[in-house]
């Protein structure tokens, strides 16, 4: 009776029902889903003779198997999204490719400079554009003069940025040399009218500190936004010029008188 009587008032341990809680077997069965006959259809997402995952499809509410059309159909649908999967995959590759030259072959932080301060930002405009030649340089000169360029080779992709980076090199050597910015100009369209299939634009500007002036030529690029204390921005007059590479037309310089405490802002598009 003892033993009987233990068994009956016996505390269920963790993780243990007692006998009342326990559902009846009867009452168990309705809680159970029924065992269905149907088998999920798998097909491989394949491109290039790669497999890139495989597309699962399974009826919720059609108790009818899957038949011969119904694995024809999702044969198309998965070689149809591998293609699209593949593409993605490929597009994103030749960005992030290109993306990484162009970030190499910009400049980086620029030195401390005689009567500029220096602030320079690179952002593709869409996150889903292709990078471009896009490029803007700081070279400090003689005399405390720096030299401030901006270009855009037209274009997208990683021949774009490389041509940018032979543009930007050869900007570099003719800077060194001294030359007004309507000659640097001059001597980039001669190089560009070598390239194959590329034009670009390009602001070449020369600050002198001393006698706040700058001398600048345009070569089709926007021009800069003159931001002086107190009045609203405005865009340089200047002459536009052809772009890089047309050849057959001069770049014209322009001196302009550039007080203190004034901000210009370049940018390429």
């Amino acid at each position: 009776m003892r033993s009987h009587r233990a068994a009956r008032h016996r505390r269920p341990r963790r993780g243990e029902r007692s006998p009342a809680h326990r559902p009846h077997p009867r009452r168990r069965g309705h809680l159970l889903p029924r065992r269905s006959p149907l088998l999920p259809l798998a097909v491989p997402l394949i491109a290039r003779n790669e497999v890139l995952g495989a597309l699962d499809l399974l009826r919720a509410r059609n108790p009818l198997p899957f038949d011969n059309e119904d694995v024809i159909l999702a044969g198309e649908l998965a070689a149809r999204a591998a293609v699209a999967i593949d593409n993605a995959r490929w597009h994103q590759s030749i960005r992030n490719a290109a993306e990484t030259l162009q970030r190499s072959l910009l400049p980086g932080r620029p030195p401390q400079l005689a009567g500029l301060d220096i602030a320079s930002h690179y952002q593709p405009a869409q996150a889903s554009a292709e990078v471009g030649g896009d490029w803007y340089d700081v070279i400090p000169l003689t005399d405390d003069k720096t030299a401030l360029v901006v270009g855009d080779v037209m274009g997208n992709g990683i021949d774009a940025a490389a041509t940018m980076g032979r543009l930007r090199t050869a900007t570099c050597a003719f800077a060194d040399l001294d030359l007004a910015p309507d000659e640097v100009l001059q001597h980039l369209d001669k190089i560009t009218r070598g390239l194959e299939h590329y034009i670009a634009t390009c602001i070449y500007a020369i600050y002198d500190p001393h006698r706040h002036q700058c001398r600048i030529a345009n070569a089709g690029h926007l021009p800069p936004v003159l931001i002086r204390t107190g009045q609203p921005p405005e865009l340089l007059d200047l002459p536009t010029g052809t772009p890089l590479g047309v050849g057959g037309f001069p770049f014209v310089g322009v001196h302009l008188n550039v007080p203190t405490h004034v901000r210009a802002n370049a940018a390429s598009s």
